[in-house]
């Protein structure tokens, strides 16, 4: 029982000069795929943590949806048809003018609790409404792209969703929140960002805990890292949103510089987030001699569910310029790799419906050990571990990152 998905974000279609670098960009990355497809099989899924266009206008939508058919083309040659789930960033929305009425007013939601209170209560506000209005294009292009997705159940702003998706014995539940409603100038930074339970879904029947219960893992997705929420957003995304344990992994973008973190704060369950690489996006940001360098590439991830466990095994990849100038494509050497040289694998959760493949002896007696969120690789090596069902099953380098 496995499951295979593709991590991309901020490819900034659209954007000025990106034209002269796209098409080998483009042939590394399918020649890249392709290789790695040989050892995982086929791909089933595809996050995207938003930024898929650069200005938000129908005309880059027009440009992403040509690239993603494409791509859906290669897939289709090497004999899969995965499902596109996305969130918007905030090149997603199409600016405002400076003057208009939304725009004026949210700049003051941080310090405004009145107008905060007017915006989620009131559906049919003018607030509302111009903040809808920001992210029509990016709806127009959701609802009419021929690029498979899969049902969700929309929740207050557009792009928030939640959604199960069920694939070769592996169920997982997927919250998607709009993160970038409020960065649509430059008045909004990092710190001063907002996510709130308002923006939450539910159907008649069921919130979404409810909603995503008894799934084998969740996922929730977000263009912005935590960091750039306000102080209160962000304690409201941790204790009311996405509490510790609630997720079994966090999906963004934003910063074009890949990072994986795995915290486990005051002994609770491990927060797991993984924030990926611009791929498209031009190679220098800023003015002049102020310019920095983005960091290119994205990520492959499997999930393997066997004898009550799930297991990942996570390929990130960045984009290298080689001695004669060209790119390439390499694993991600600033990141702890597994012995192969190329993927980093752990353990991720423990799954109460363990169902046993003809060679699960033992999975009665694994399903009733938890998973620690510590286990030091000293500790297995020299057999004092408590966990003997699992260090039976496990080199030292997944205990290390539990």
């Amino acid at each position: 029982m496995s499951l295979a998905w593709l991590h991309l974000t901020d490819w900034h279609l659209g954007q000025r000069g990106q034209e002269e670098r796209y098409p080998e960009l483009e042939a590394k990355l399918y020649a890249d795929l392709k290789q790695l497809f040989e050892e995982i099989g086929k791909l089933d899924l595809v996050f995207f943590t938003g930024d898929l266009v650069n200005h938000g206008t129908t005309s880059d939508f027009e440009i992403l949806e040509k690239r993603l058919q494409k791509l859906w083309h290669f897939f289709d040659d090497l004999g899969c048809c995965p499902k596109l789930v996305t969130v918007p960033g905030n090149h997603d929305l199409e600016r405002p003018t400076e003057f208009s009425m939304a725009s004026q007013a949210l700049r003051n939601w941080n310090s405004d609790s009145a107008l905060r209170t007017i915006f989620w209560e009131s559906e049919g506000s003018e607030l509302r409404k111009g903040v809808s209005d920001f992210f029509k294009p990016y709806q127009k292009w959701k609802e009419t792209t021929q690029i498979p997705g899969i049902e969700e159940v929309p929740g207050t702003l557009p792009g928030d969703f939640m959604a199960r998706f069920d694939c070769n014995g592996i169920s997982l539940g997927i919250l998607g929140l709009n993160t970038t409603f409020l960065q649509y100038g430059g008045s909004f930074g990092e710190g001063s960002l907002w996510v709130s339970p308002k923006q939450l879904p539910r159907t008649q029947e069921s919130d979404y805990r409810e909603y995503l219960n008894g799934v084998d893992l969740k996922v929730v997705m977000t263009h912005h890292p935590e960091a750039w929420l306000e102080k209160r957003a962000q304690q409201q995304f941790r204790s009311s949103i996405a509490p510790s344990g609630l997720f079994d992994l966090h999906l963004c973008g934003h910063l074009h510089v890949p990072l994986q973190q795995n915290l486990s704060e005051g002994g609770g369950a491990m927060r797991m987030m993984r924030q990926g690489a611009s791929f498209f996006g031009l190679e220098k940001y800023g003015d002049g001699n102020e310019n920095e360098s983005r960091i290119h590439g994205y990520s492959i991830g499997v999930w393997t569910k066997k004898q009550g466990l799930v297991r990942e095994k996570y390929f990130p990849r960045l984009v290298v310029r080689k001695q004669d100038g060209g790119w390439g494509l390499a694993s991600d050497h600033t990141s702890y790799l597994d012995d192969d040289g190329k993927s980093i694998s752990r353990v991720i959760r423990e799954i109460n419906n363990c169902e046993s493949d003809d060679d699960d002896k033992n999975c009665d007696s694994i399903k009733k050990v938890a998973v620690p969120t510590k286990v030091f690789a000293d500790e297995i090596d020299r057999g004092t571990s408590d966990f003997p069902k699992i260090e039976k099953k496990f080199s030292p380098g997944y205990a290390a990152v539990w």
